[in-house]
């Protein structure tokens, strides 16, 4: 890893709000897991795929926290911010436009007070350090960068799509996405498609390796939440291609994940 003269540290206050952060989202697991746990908690309606396909992305989001948490450096925090911060916030707008769906007073204050208050934290943080230098690229070759370039663009675009025309977007998807859901699930597309764009542009070991760790995460778990919800409903409709794309694109993800955590492991 980097030394701290090329790669300092951030204050322990980062450290105890990522702290924070993972324990949120212990919700995560519960909602993949159990969801019949925290589901009538949940500050909306929530049916068995959303709340499973949600659990998966809150681990992944766990998980790429957990290495910042331990390392708590400008690298992997760089990119770990942009991305929060991308996916707090659209999220958040996504909750403004569907508010309507929501229940519990004290449910909505908590959940706007998480994602706002994350959103500004992260985006807080950016200004706080944007001075800092970037830390030192990865000898990666073209064609790796060229496949971030390529996958960023696409996922960016998808991600932008799934917002603007949620029900066109996940037509093909295996459950049934209403508009909020599809808002909400467009900030799974539009920050690591954003985070992916800033890498191929420049990318150091960390940040190379907490984005390998969300993507890779994300598409594996994804898939394992369709089964788990299949398995409790039998709703899952496997004779669709609209299926078989689905589960191609988030395994794409995982792999594109796995490729990251690789190339980070490189040497000049």
């Amino acid at each position: 890893m980097s030394d701290t003269s090329r790669n300092p540290d951030l204050s322990p206050w980062v450290r105890i709000f990522t702290g924070a952060a993972l324990i949120v989202l212990i919700a995560g697991p519960l909602l993949l897991f159990a969801p019949q746990v925290i589901a009538p908690r949940w500050p909306w309606a929530i049916a068995p795929f959303n709340a499973r396909f949600l659990g998966a992305v809150y681990v992944a989001e766990m998980l790429s926290l957990a290495v910042l948490f331990l390392q708590n450096r400008w690298s992997p925090a760089r990119a770990s911010f942009v991305v929060a911060f991308i996916f707090t916030f659209v999220v958040s707008v996504a909750s403004l436009i569907h508010l309507e769906s929501f229940v519990g007073t004290r449910r909505v204050t908590l959940w706007f007070i998480l994602y706002v208050g994350y959103a500004a934290l992260t985006g807080g943080a950016l200004l706080l350090y944007r001075r800092l230098p970037a830390v030192p690229m990865l000898p990666v070759d073209d064609g790796f960068r060229r496949l971030l370039l390529i996958a960023g663009a696409v996922m960016t675009l998808y991600g932008a799509f799934l917002f603007v025309a949620p029900g066109i977007a996940a037509g093909f998807w295996p459950w049934g996405i209403d508009a909020m859901h599809g808002r909400i699930y467009s900030a799974v597309f539009l920050a690591p498609g954003l985070g992916a764009l800033l890498l191929a542009r420049s990318a150091a070991r960390e940040e190379c390796f907490v984005g390998g760790v969300f993507n890779g995460s994300l598409g594996f778990l994804a898939i394992i939440s369709l089964l788990l919800a299949h398995l409790q409903t039998g709703r899952a409709n496997f004779a669709s291609p609209g299926t078989w794309l689905w589960l191609v694109i988030f395994a794409a993800i995982s792999g594109l994940g796995l490729m990251m955590v690789r190339a980070s492991r490189a040497t000049a």
